[in-house]
């Protein structure tokens, strides 16, 4: 149809939009349970294929902020400016590490200690589902569309690779949330880790380096120091500090979280925890249970400062319980991470970039193996945003104070990872500090000619696709993520935890088992005894239950990385957003009209990631997105391309359409309002002042090509590492099978699954994929 009239598609109507939690439920997702409906692209014979049939078929490249494809082109350290000015050689014989990389997603194995379980790995919209399920019915709607021509500004990416001088990189600005490539999977499937980071900050509870008086933000630990001390040391390892330390936990917190028996005036630590202080010996430890709120543990920090400067604290986390640590500091102050930036040349910038590479590994895995390997703490590396497990990637990484040769020696020694181009700068890589992700995808198993590859390809060039939030937003389980969000905005923490424990369609038998006796008689350390310690999630839970008690499941959700708890509203967000993108679209077609919101400027992403910081809005702290509604006049300035539509939040404005009243009737329908979104103070941590997200987008330099294979295994694109190593592929005129190789780049925070789906019309659902995969 043409773009300027209103489609002929049947109407959606909105009682079909209801979000109705089916607390029973036991079938994984599909695209329509979650509001994906529509297609707009045209004019070509639909071709289906498989999707990351292999994790090589999948290979990211992040984009910096001017559009530049983050490549990893060398993994030698050439000069280093020294101290003196001097730029001593220091050239290494390029890594070798290409021998330990993977070949076969069923033989991958990495030099970690990484536990993976069914029930607990982060998937993604193609990974696996082990129960057999029917095949999926495709009931979108198709909106189709003629071909006309619909411009809009989007830029070119520029191929060239990261520069391989070591000279200081220029500062770049924050902004916002990578392609949504690492989402949560499961509302019990989510792997912990507490490097992950959230606008900007660390998206665990982030803890505070002090140091006299000033205060030094980190990623992820709380340590204290005083200047008047000469010789500090760490905090002892707290995987084997069980034998050399005392555990303490204060009587009053297993009645509350955040009880604390004060022990006397101003001071925050409980009267038994100080005499065990008193009586510290060297090579010994005092731990306690460290409470929930990040305020108070800075009081029992600066307390230690004050009163205690022989001893430091420190914030570990041991068995999935955060505890403060107390010990002796060591005469060997070099020993200490707050020291790792002596002897630093004072002309050199502070911290080190370099391009990490990775091959079926999410980034904070890998992270978690170089930290291993070179022994710097994870949270002492940044990133701009997660990238897939699946697949092969690349991405900008920063370490302060860390020497390019110390991470490059460890090259070898690294499986599935790599790291090179280093160079120094004097800012570090910050959240969202990407412009998008540059991806060449392969669909195998295709059948079509080139003339239709073409057309498709034409016309998702010019038409785009539909900015839907993809599959992995919702989980790959039984249990969506979004009745979890949905149950905890009303504040029904039972039934939050309870579908968090509840038994799944994919879970081995004895994982069902243990699921089971929650359900039945609610033990939770009967469970927590049987829960393997892979199931990060469900641990943290069953532990938080053990210390608040049955009565208390609002503080026993607060065990749960906040990370995760956000995650779980978000996807609520991201469910009634695609829902009423389905309705804008197939009613309204592909045409702006009175009342739609566009940007009055164009925010930065960070500026759009509002519902994503610690306590308060970042609304509060930022310039939050200006939007206008459009008015009559105004309409044939602006194209669909422009139009947004909100996450319900308390803080964002509602078209003044048909729209607004699908948003207010699909939250009215689970018994809630914008208003309620802004929680009361008991579970501020909880509000969601929303944010926006364009309905259409358009891929940038989308190409394709077919090419032949005779077996699943050959290799149908090149990684950074197989340029890197002059690995060259071979093309075939013929074969057993065909497959669509697509390359394209795409915005931060788009799904290329919402892509691939408009050339296929297929459902991208990880259940339908892996059943394509049976075939």
């Amino acid at each position: 149809m043409d773009d300027t009239q209103e489609p002929q598609a049947k109407k959606l109507k909105l009682e079909d939009t209801t979000l109705k939690p089916e607390c029973d439920r036991r079938l994984p997702l599909i695209e329509s349970d979650v509001g994906i409906k529509c297609y707009i692209t045209s004019g070509f014979t639909p071709i289906p294929g498989i999707v990351k049939q292999r994790f090589s078929d999948f290979i990211v490249n992040e984009m910096d902020m001017a559009g530049k494809i983050v490549q990893l082109t060398n993994t030698e350290v050439e000069t280093i400016p020294a101290a003196n000015g001097s730029l001593p050689s220091t050239k290494k014989s390029t890594c070798s590490a290409t021998n330990n990389l993977p070949t076969d997603s069923n033989k991958v194995n990495d030099n970690c200690n990484t536990v993976t379980d069914s029930s607990t790995a982060v998937t993604d919209s193609s990974t696996a589902v082990t129960n057999s399920s029917p095949a999926v019915t495709n009931s979108s709607t198709v909106v189709t569309v003629s071909s006309t021509t619909i411009t809009d500004s989007s830029g070119t990416v520029d191929g060239n690779s990261a520069t391989k001088s070591l000279s200081p990189v220029a500062g770049t600005h924050e902004v916002g949330s990578d392609n949504s490539s690492a989402e949560l999977a499961d509302s019990s499937s989510i792997t912990d880790n507490s490097s992950l980071v959230d606008s900007g900050k660390s998206i665990t509870e982030n803890c505070s380096t002090v140091t006299g008086s000033s205060k030094a933000s980190t990623e992820d630990s709380e340590k204290v120091a005083n200047t008047s001390t000469a010789s500090t040391s760490s905090a002892s390892n707290s995987n084997s500090s069980n034998s050399q330390s005392t555990i303490l936990e204060n009587s009053s917190q297993s009645k509350s979280c955040s009880a604390m028996d004060t022990g006397h005036v101003n001071c925050p630590i409980p009267t038994n925890i100080l005499n065990e202080l008193k009586e510290i010996k060297k090579k010994k430890s005092v731990k306690m249970v460290a409470p929930q709120e990040k305020d108070a543990r800075k009081k029992i920090h600066y307390y230690i400062q004050a009163q205690f400067p022989n001893i430091c604290s420190n914030c570990i986390t041991d068995n999935g319980v955060k505890y403060l640590e107390f010990s002796l500091q060591s005469d060997n102050s070099s020993s200490d991470p707050r020291n790792r930036g002596e002897g630093w040349p004072k002309d050199r910038p502070t911290h080190l970039h370099f391009i990490l590479y990775k091959e079926f590994k999410d980034t904070m895995e890998a992270i978690d193996i170089i930290s291993k390997y070179s022994g710097i703490k994870p949270q002492h590396f940044n990133y701009a945003g997660t990238k897939d497990r699946r697949a092969k990637t690349s991405q900008r990484i920063s370490a302060h104070k860390v020497k390019a040769e110390k991470l490059q020696a460890i090259n070898s020694k690294l499986r599935g990872i790599a790291m090179g181009n280093f160079q120094y700068s004097n800012e570090r890589v910050t959240l969202g500090q990407l412009s998008g992700n540059r991806f060449k995808i392969v669909l195998r198993s295709v059948e079509t000619t080139s003339e239709n590859l073409e057309k498709a390809t034409e016309s998702l060039r010019q038409l785009g696709f539909i900015n839907y939030f993809g599959m992995q937003r919702f989980g790959t389980a039984s249990i969506p993520t979004y009745q979890v969000g949905l149950h905890i905005l009303k504040g029904e923490f039972d039934k939050a935890v309870d579908l968090i424990m509840v038994p799944r369609s994919t879970d081995k038998p004895h994982i069902s088992e243990v699921r089971q006796i929650w359900m039945e008689k609610k033990d939770a350390k009967v469970v927590l005894k049987k829960l393997p310690k892979s199931m990060n999630i469900e641990r943290r839970l069953m532990e938080g239950v053990v210390t608040c008690g049955v009565t208390n499941l609002s503080g026993a959700l607060e065990r749960i990385p906040r990370t995760t708890r956000l995650l779980y509203l978000h996807s609520y967000q991201s469910l009634v957003w695609n829902k009423v993108a389905s309705l804008r679209v197939e009613k309204y077609g592909l045409k702006p009209m009175v009342g739609d919101l566009v940007y009055i400027q164009e925010p930065r992403a960070d500026d759009m990631t509002v519902d994503e910081d610690e306590t308060t809005s970042s609304s509060d702290k930022k310039t939050k997105p200006t939007v206008k509604h459009l008015t009559e006049d105004e309409l044939e300035k602006y194209t669909i391309y422009d139009i947004v539509l909100p996450l319900p939040g308390y803080d964002v404005v509602l078209p003044a359409n048909e729209l607004k009243d699908a948003v207010t009737g699909l939250l009215a329908e689970d018994s809630l309002s914008l208003e309620s979104l802004k929680c009361t103070k008991k579970a501020k941590q909880y509000r969601l002042p929303g944010s926006y997200r364009h309905v259409m987008v358009k891929p940038i330099d989308l190409t394709s090509s077919l090419s032949y294979y005779d077996d699943v295994t050959e290799e149908l694109v090149q990684s950074d590492m197989d340029l890197l190593n002059k690995q060259e592929l071979k093309h075939k005129n013929s074969g057993k099978h065909m497959a669509a190789i697509l390359e394209f780049g795409l915005p931060s925070s788009c799904y290329a699954t919402m892509l691939l789906r408009e050339i296929t019309r297929a459902d991208t659902s990880a259940a339908h994929q892996t059943s394509l995969n049976k075939q």
